[in-house]
């Protein structure tokens, strides 16, 4: 993830030299997902929300272990989702009650349907990348006979086993987020500190392992003062 080849990339693509802070994982064998952003929770389905404020500055990286064009296992993304989102009433944006909930639920089910769904066709050891505004699914399913027929992941998961085309072995695929620095990656810097998985995780310094190339800001959650 972070080679020479990967870095020239990111760093291409953010227009500066990169933040690595420590949102990395490594997925390993089946599972399923819906469409969803990774974004801040608060922003992610209301088009008048600061994360969607000028272009976004945080991106996702993947490597993909096994080939995604002609297997099932890859990447489902909504093209051109991560440019706009539905738009909140004020009312409901800062409101509480049960219509308030109604309209911020009404609101997220018309985010999934942003853009054209479309397969990623990565193949063995492919670099994918797309931004944290994106609607997007893992462990895609395709069909056999239409592998090209896109389901929704919710269908997807009810698919019969012996109808679906195979992972290309186990699948296996590696994730790292990167950032440029500004009010964007403050916020998502902000909004990271305060989730369980991640301040929870066991700390490990990793400065000593990414090259110089890379900006390293090492979170850690400093709980406030009593009192």
């Amino acid at each position: 993830m972070f080679s020479d080849s990967v870095i020239a990339i990111v760093t291409q693509l953010l227009d500066h030299q990169p933040i690595y802070f420590g949102d990395s994982s490594v997925n390993y064998g089946a599972g399923y997902t819906g469409w969803h952003k990774d974004n801040r929770v608060s922003d992610r389905h209301d088009g008048g929300t600061p994360d969607w404020e000028g272009d976004y500055d945080l991106i996702r990286v993947g490597i993909y272990l096994q080939d995604c064009a002609k297997h099932s296992g890859g990447l489902l993304v909504r093209a051109g989702s991560h440019n706009d989102a539905p738009h909140l009433p004020g009312w409901a944006r800062d409101g509480q009650g049960r219509l308030t909930t109604v309209a911020r639920r009404a609101n997220a089910f018309r985010s999934r349907f942003y853009g054209k769904a479309r397969f990623v066709a990565s193949r063995k050891s492919d670099i994918v990348v797309w931004t944290l505004r994106t609607t997007h699914a893992g462990h895609a399913v395709r069909i056999k006979r239409v592998p090209n027929l896109l389901l929704d992941p919710r269908v997807q998961q009810v698919i019969p086993k012996f109808l679906q085309v195979p992972v290309d072995g186990t699948r296996v695929a590696i994730f790292a987020t990167f950032a440029r620095p500004g009010s964007h990656y403050a916020r998502y810097r902000e909004y990271l500190i305060s989730r369980d998985y991640f301040v929870n995780r066991p700390f490990m310094s990793v400065r000593e392992f990414i090259p110089s190339a890379v900006t390293v800001d090492e979170l850690r959650y400093s709980p406030p003062p009593i009192g």
